[in-house]
């Protein structure tokens, strides 16, 4: 059992080491070019972690501000759809009441056209009537 519990201890140590080494790709390409650069510059290890935690607070907050302009245009793309859901039902209103108002027209020269037609038809079978008495009293006066 010591070689199997040694072993096991090989394992998560290995484990935990291989883990603690998992940062994001950005840090990790950064840190180590970061610590190569540093380990030329004779920078102390301290030194080295100051900035590598500085470098990951200013990831943070760029991350976090970049959180807050997509939160910003959210809303205000939000605040577009509103506005423009309301023009939209203002413009369909007046499409309708507009609508309406062109049948009423139409249905009123409807109307006014329906009766001049009607006062047409019946001036023109006056005269038709008046033209034929004519030509009777014409064809008996020939007689």
């Amino acid at each position: 059992m010591s070689a199997f519990s040694s072993n096991l201890k090989v394992l998560i140590a290995g484990t935990a080491l291989s883990l603690s080494f998992n940062l994001p790709a950005f840090a990790q390409d950064n840190d180590s070019d970061v610590a190569n650069d540093n380990n030329k510059k004779g920078y102390s290890v301290e030194e080295q972690n100051e900035k590598r935690q500085e470098r990951r607070e200013k990831w943070i907050e760029y991350k976090q501000d970049k959180k807050e302009d997509w939160q910003e245009t959210k809303e205000e793309r939000k605040e577009d759809w509103q506005e423009n859901k309301e023009d939209r039902i203002e413009d369909r209103k007046e499409n309708i009441t507009d609508r309406i108002e062109d049948r009423q027209e139409n249905r009123q020269d409807r109307r006014e056209d329906r009766q001049e037609n009607i006062t047409d038809r019946i001036e023109d079978r006056k005269e038709n009537r008046n033209n034929r008495q004519n030509n009777r009293q014409n064809n008996n006066q020939d007689r």
